[in-house]
């Protein structure tokens, strides 16, 4: 039996010293068979992880995750994504520390962007003009899903991203802890064309600044888009002529602040004047508490899940909905009660599924699940 000679060694310790070399031989062992890497490591481990390799001949997606993008993180980032000629698919997670040293190290011109189909960068907030200048050479980009700076506006050409199908842009203050009553420049939107875009998630817990603008810009994606999320303080005659551009949509979430009182008539209104003809899932979820961190008191998901909106429900008893449509309702003991008898003789009795409202902890479960598709 041996004798452990450093009884004193933590085991967190040891990882710490031993890991970066064990991952460093192991990588370095199959680095010409990785596909796909994800990495969440400290920043301590930058230096001696992956020290001496320099080629991924098979990577097409890598994603790293630490806790601030600084000149040092980035430099060791750019390094490793150079490696891997046919990358395709990148993700960057981590609080952006300064944009100066970043831009004068190539951030934005040295870094093959183009040659990206995927690019995740929701976890690093930007302001506008420094993602133009990255969007500006991903002229494949299939998938793209970006943070930007609320008050920030971009100035200068039209940038054209002919391929992109799958837009998601979230407009919040580059500190996450801090709240702000700004409104979010729509200015953004009208210098990207995505001609081809087919899903489009708009998350901003600020209000909406020019709504017509916003309107307009909206009225050119009408052809090719089938599924939108709206995750914003949109005015309810905003949001009703967002819908009325939108007529192909076939899947639509939308989000509703906490006091909001239409309880989503305008998404009916719509529906009712024959806007949504294809319309086959729908969310509406109403939040409460701090809109910057909601915890959501009525749920839905991108199944057509709803509870508690008793207004909404009457109005869908007049409705008929289109074939193979089904509405699951989610609510408590006495809500359900209610919506039975609302349903009672109805049409929409045989596509609506009552459920009673799961306990808290399975609520939590349900919920993480339901915003998993709902993000995706």
């Amino acid at each position: 039996m041996s004798v452990l000679r450093n009884p004193t060694l933590s085991f967190e310790e040891a990882w710490s010293i031993r890991m970066p070399r064990f991952l460093d031989t192991l990588i370095g062992t199959y680095c010409h068979t990785f596909r796909s890497l994800e990495f969440q490591v400290d920043q301590d481990c930058l230096s001696p992880l992956f020290n001496g390799l320099s080629f991924f001949p098979r990577l097409q997606s890598l994603s790293l995750r630490f806790d601030r993008l600084d000149l040092d993180a980035w430099l060791w980032y750019q390094g490793l994504v150079l490696s891997g000629p046919v990358l395709q698919s990148l993700t960057i997670s981590a609080e952006l520390v300064s944009y100066d040293p970043l831009v004068s190290n190539g951030f934005t011109s040295c870094f093959p962007w183009k040659r990206l189909t995927t690019l995740d960068l929701r976890h690093v907030v930007l302001d506008a003009h420094f993602l133009y200048q990255i969007l500006h050479q991903c002229s494949l980009l299939q998938t793209g899903k970006f943070a930007v700076q609320s008050s920030a506006s971009h100035t200068g050409t039209q940038i054209t991203l002919p391929y992109l199908t799958s837009l998601y842009v979230r407009f919040q203050s580059r500190f996450l802890a801090r709240t702000t009553t700004q409104a979010f420049d729509v200015k953004f939107f009208n210098f990207l064309a995505i001609p081809s875009v087919q899903l489009l998630h708009i998350s901003a817990k600020v209000d909406l600044e020019c709504p017509l603008s916003f309107v307009e810009w909206m009225s050119g994606l009408s052809r090719k888009l089938v599924g939108l999320t709206l995750e914003t303080r949109l005015p309810d005659n905003t949001l009703f002529e967002v819908l009325g551009r939108c007529p192909l949509l076939q899947s639509l979430t939308v989000f509703l602040p906490h006091g909001n009182a239409s309880q989503g008539r305008p998404v009916f209104q719509a529906y009712r004047e024959h806007r949504l003809l294809n319309l086959r899932k729908l969310a509406v979820v109403s939040a409460a508490g701090n809109y910057i961190t909601p915890k959501l008191a009525r749920f839905a998901s991108l199944d057509g899940l709803i509870h508690d909106l008793t207004h909404t429900i009457v109005a869908w008893v007049k409705m008929n909905p289109p074939p193979g449509f089904e509405l699951h309702l989610y609510a408590d003991g006495e809500v359900l009660s209610g919506i039975r008898d609302q349903l009672e003789d109805s049409p929409l009795s045989a596509v609506v599924k009552l459920s009673r409202l799961p306990v808290s902890t399975e609520f939590d479960k349900l919920y993480k699940t339901a915003m998993k598709l709902i993000m995706a």
